[in-house]
């Protein structure tokens, strides 16, 4: 038991550490995902350090970088909604169908649902997707559990998530389902969560009796690290209404 979660804390470093490392990156190569060393799952943190944002906090994407500048004076171009359309079917309980959209009509968000895995070692999903994460026992968005969907602020410009951080609290999220059902959530929390802190953060990685969705990419107002990724993530939770 103990080799085991050994080796699953190991895994999870790749995740949390270096995971959305393309967050904020600029044109060049450093916007790649770089290997992290597996001995930060050691890490004797005992919750994390994240500090709680508040509605202050939407008005900025730092322009502390060249990069962050960019992003800026590009977020015209930044990803909008493919429609506005509602969802037709049946609100479910319990779904049956794969999660396949969602909707968050607060930021003028309504796109595709892609399930993937790691990505060369890393939760760093393409440019333009919203990634369900599948691995280490996440659910699919609606049924008990934690779901984890990824995505990132910016990469060689602003990114699918780059407007996540102005979702209000108390705010809708949509869930659609192949079978055209659909799920509504609450925004209930959202934070920014340093991403050693997040390797044991089980707000994103325990269990739940109840469905949560958590909402995952890269905090473009924290620091860089040697200019290769952001050092904080930044994460919006939504629970059924």
């Amino acid at each position: 038991m103990k080799n085991s979660r050994g080796k699953f804390l190991a895994s999870l470093a790749l995740v949390c550490a270096v995971g959305l490392s393309g967050c904020g990156g600029s044109d060049d190569s450093s916007s790649e995902p770089v290997a992290a060393s597996t001995s930060s799952s050691s890490s004797t943190t005992s919750g994390p350090s994240a500090k709680t944002s508040s509605s202050s906090s939407s008005g900025s994407r730092s322009a502390s970088s060249p990069a962050s500048k960019k992003a800026a004076a590009t977020s015209a171009a930044a990803p909008r909604a493919s429609g506005t359309q509602t969802p037709n079917g049946k609100s479910v309980g319990v779904p049956r169908a794969a999660a396949v959209r969602i909707s968050i009509p607060s930021i003028g968000l309504n796109n595709a649902i892609t399930p993937g895995g790691l990505n060369n070692g890393v939760l760093n999903p393409p440019g333009g997707v919203i990634q369900q994460f599948t691995g280490y026992g996440r659910v699919k968005p609606g049924m008990p559990g934690i779901a984890v969907l990824a995505g990132h602020v910016t990469l060689n410009g602003p990114d699918i998530f780059y407007s996540l951080h102005r979702t209000p609290v108390g705010g809708k999220v949509t869930i659609s389902y192949a079978d055209g059902t659909h799920k509504d959530f609450v925004v209930t929390n959202k934070a920014s969560v340093g991403k050693t802190a997040l390797q044991n953060d089980m707000r994103v990685w325990g269990g739940s009796s109840t469905p949560v969705v958590a909402l995952v990419t890269c905090d473009a107002d924290s620091q860089w690290v040697n200019a290769q990724h952001r050092s904080n993530n930044y994460v919006v939770w939504a629970k059924p209404v």
